[in-house]
């Protein structure tokens, strides 16, 4: 819980300070943007995650279908332990940055918004002291099956290549009642009893 509580703490990779503030990386990501291209047809049975990631920067599909390349890349930049915290954010923060989103951000354009997110702070370091929601292991997906696999992990289906997805929220009273009913830990299962503050991804 400890290693958990650190990383959530140090290495939110969420939107964060304005770049006005300070000479950031955000900015730096974002020349890199239009640079990132989707991989399709690579073969994920000849990749294991190292040669995933030091090959394919941005993941890879065995399949025609499209990913957001540039997002990708985001989540899968590695960070020092000793890289430095920008900001501390609130619940109120992260309602004010939903409400600055271009319009038009879809599912396969994060690049072509790049330079706005940037201006929000997207890609640096932030702080956040929240509720810990939900822990998924993607490994283990739904119903005990594994998933498919992740366009940002190459689609592998090795043992070692799920990563987690963590639910973070400002509302305690929800934060009670998951620790109360302890639902399966799939943000969908927090929707019947209240909203949580949603993130961006």
């Amino acid at each position: 819980m400890k290693k958990s509580a650190q990383l959530i703490a140090l290495f939110c990779f969420l939107l964060g300070v304005p770049a006005s503030l300070l000479a950031d990386r955000a900015h730096d990501l974002a020349k890199l943007a239009a640079a990132q291209k989707a991989n399709t047809g690579c073969k994920p049975a000849t990749l294991d995650t190292q040669s995933c990631h030091t090959t394919f920067p941005t993941g890879c599909t065995d399949s025609a279908h499209k990913y957001d390349a540039y997002l990708n890349f985001l989540k899968n930049q590695v960070l020092g332990a000793t890289l430095p915290s920008t900001s501390v954010l609130a619940g109120t923060d992260f309602q004010a940055l939903e409400g600055k989103i271009p319009s038009g951000l879809g599912t396969a354009n994060h690049a072509k918004s790049a330079p706005a997110l940037a201006n929000l702070g997207e890609g640096n370091i932030v702080t956040v002291f929240a509720f810990l929601y939900f822990v998924e292991d993607t490994g283990k997906g739904a119903g005990g099956n594994p998933s498919t696999g992740e366009t940002t992990n190459c689609k592998l289906q090795l043992p070692d290549s799920y990563d987690f997805h963590i639910g973070l929220g400002f509302d305690a009273a929800l934060a009670k009642t998951v620790l109360k009913k302890k639902p399966q830990p799939v943000q969908a299962s927090l929707r019947p009893w209240t909203k949580p503050a949603s993130l961006p991804r």
